[in-house]
């Protein structure tokens, strides 16, 4: 529920009932990613909810997680010490249901005090019931909780893919973290180029990040890849990394078998349809793919399984794909191609031009029905075939 900017506040309006699970503005509930992000020095925190983003995001100005950042997505944010919220904040002073902030597609904020004992402020003013909030704003939750209503800085795509990321998409798949973590500690093209230990070193370098960026201009969407490499790739040893922003906030991270990006609303529909408009939005032949098994996850995420005999893409045989519409998370198997055994070596020269003369001039019997058939003997022994020779008998 929301309220439009410049309504009055209702004080005497009881608090609005929590969504049903499974709803639209029911969003799963987020725990920071781990110790190993955090230890890289990107913020980490929880997405509010699954719908668009609306180009806003609250900052920590005071408190534990001073310094953080949160964006703004459409939804209902509920604020307190409950895990239950989808912004836990645990803090002296805040209620276990302190307030909520109702967001619409538009951009509106409206914040609405749920009676919390440590009281909810604005600007230093203290709220009842509901008000509406604009960038520039200062909320206060009890004594030692203060954010910052602001406009959404443009992001770097590790620091976005490391805080927008819903909970429920990367404990599915652990090669989230993992590659947000690749992400974070990777080396510039130049940087990666310039700490080789000689030239043979960086000319595999470079061969090797060229062959990648080729394979990711095959793969992605097109337009989706910039041009000059040093503007997207990375190095992550042993691997190289791309790391992509496009407008529209979509930040895309790839590795050789793993991809995570977050995308538009661009998969119309509810259930695992979203996840697999996504994943034909972001990936080149991807649409007309079928999965094999679908997993409803909760909190509007759905795992979805694709695997073929042939390689899907020309290059997968199996891929897994986690998301809600927005975040979309993508671990894949390569497909198996059979190794050409070596040519043998023979230790001996002579004895290996001996074999091969061998093998040339070895006589074989001749395939089966090749040539006309040889016409069978006349039984009867050599009398009986004479019979069949008269002008021999006599």
């Amino acid at each position: 529920m929301s309220v439009a900017p410049g309504a009055p506040p209702a004080a005497s309006e009881p608090p609005a009932p929590e969504p049903a699970p499974g709803s639209a503005d029911q969003a799963a509930p987020g725990s920071a990613p781990g110790s190993a992000l955090e230890s890289a020095g990107l913020a980490a925190s929880e997405l509010a909810a699954s719908g668009p983003a609306v180009g806003l995001e609250l900052r920590f100005e005071r408190g534990r997680r001073r310094g953080e950042a949160l964006a703004l997505v459409a939804g209902a944010l509920r604020i307190g010490t409950a895990r239950t919220n989808e912004l836990q904040v645990r803090e002296a002073g805040v209620s276990f249901r302190h307030a909520v902030l109702h967001v619409s597609a538009d951009g509106a904020v409206v914040l609405e005090e749920l009676g919390a004992r440590g009281g909810t402020f604005v600007n230093g003013a203290p709220v009842q019931g509901r008000r509406p909030l604009a960038p520039g704003d200062r909320v206060r939750l009890g004594d030692e909780v203060e954010v910052l209503l602001a406009e959404a800085a443009a992001r770097d795509p590790r620091e976005a893919l490391a805080v927008l990321v819903p909970p429920t998409v990367a404990r599915e798949l652990p090669e989230v973290d993992d590659l947000r973590l690749a992400a974070a500690t990777s080396d510039a093209l130049d940087e990666a180029l310039a700490a080789a230990a000689d030239d043979d070193a960086r000319a595999v370098v470079d061969a090797d990040l060229r062959r990648f960026a080729d394979d990711v201009r095959g793969l992605l969407r097109p337009g989706l890849v910039p041009v000059a490499p040093a503007a997207w790739l990375r190095w992550a040893a042993p691997d190289p990394l791309g790391c992509l922003a496009a407008p529209g906030e979509v930040y895309v991270l790839v590795r050789r078998w793993e991809i995570l990006a977050l995308l538009p609303d661009v998969a119309p529909g509810e259930g695992p349809v979203r996840v697999g408009g996504a994943l034909g939005w972001l990936l080149q032949g991807a649409a007309r793919l079928t999965p094999r098994r679908v997993d409803d996850l909760g909190g509007g995420a759905w795992a979805c399984e694709y695997e073929a005999e042939r390689p899907m893409l020309g290059r997968f045989a199996r891929i897994r794909a986690v998301g809600d519409g927005r975040a979309l998370a993508l671990a894949c198997t390569p497909a198996v191609v059979p190794a050409v055994p070596p040519p043998r070596a023979a230790e001996d020269p002579i004895e290996e031009a001996l074999r091969r003369a061998h093998d040339t001039h070895r006589w074989r019997p001749p395939p089966r029905g090749a040539g006309p058939a040889a016409p069978p003997l006349p039984p009867g022994g050599r009398y009986g075939r004479l019979r069949h020779r008269p002008e021999r008998a006599k």
